[in-house]
């Protein structure tokens, strides 16, 4: 009788299915890594007229939209505790000026899950004065933007305005660029400028020899 029991219990566990999740192979690490690159992790501001009262009290005026995702990447938002998957790419209204950190792990069915990389996605905040006269035809000044990456009162809108225009003022109604966002380095101009009058000077002399030698001729 133990026998039978014996042999019963051991058709069960062999019959029984099962999976064994292998380690990835570096190769399909290198594709799911690829696939993971692909997913855009994007903030939006939600319209005004969208917002609940308990959202509004609390900033929470974003969200956040991820496309791409495939079935067997899954991200996790260490900071508001979200998943994300393909049957969900959308958050819940998130606070302005919030830092959020993914997680992006491979969760399908050829090997064992694991972390694939980690991205950090910084929130702006909502600007409620680019809409007023104060930013009139400053369309393109980063305090009158309707999002930025600091939180803005209006005297401190004012007194940034006021600067603003006092520089164009200034300069003949030219515009100056802000430093921070000037990508030209005129350290540039004294390296070239030098270069280029010595070029122009070596030139010169040799037309000069070149015509002397064909007179001697």
């Amino acid at each position: 009788m133990n026998k039978i029991l014996k042999y019963i219990l051991l058709s069960v566990i062999v019959l029984l299915p099962y999976k064994v999740n292998a380690t990835c192979s570096n190769d399909f690490k290198q594709q799911i890594y690829s696939s993971a690159n692909n997913i855009s992790i994007n903030y939006n501001l939600i319209d005004e007229e969208k917002l609940s009262d308990n959202d509004k009290l609390l900033d929470n005026r974003f969200k956040i939209t991820i496309s791409g995702l495939t079935e067997d990447i899954v991200i996790e938002d260490d900071s508001l505790h979200e998943q994300y998957s393909i049957k969900k790419d959308e958050s819940n209204p998130i606070p302005e000026g919030a830092s959020l950190k993914f997680y992006y792990f491979y969760n399908g069915n050829q090997c064992e899950p694991y972390l694939i990389k980690t991205k950090v996605v910084n929130i702006p905040y909502y600007n409620e004065f680019w809409d007023d006269e104060i930013c009139e035809n400053l369309n393109d000044f980063k305090y009158c933007k309707k999002t930025t990456s600091i939180k803005v009162d209006y005297d401190f809108l004012k007194k940034e305005v006021d600067k603003y225009k006092n520089k164009i003022g200034n300069n003949n109604g030219v515009e100056i660029i802000d430093s921070e966002n000037n990508i030209f380095d005129y350290k540039i101009l004294f390296i070239v400028v030098p270069i280029f009058i010595v070029v122009i000077a070596v030139i010169v002399v040799l037309i000069k020899k070149k015509k002397k030698r064909g007179k001697v001729l």
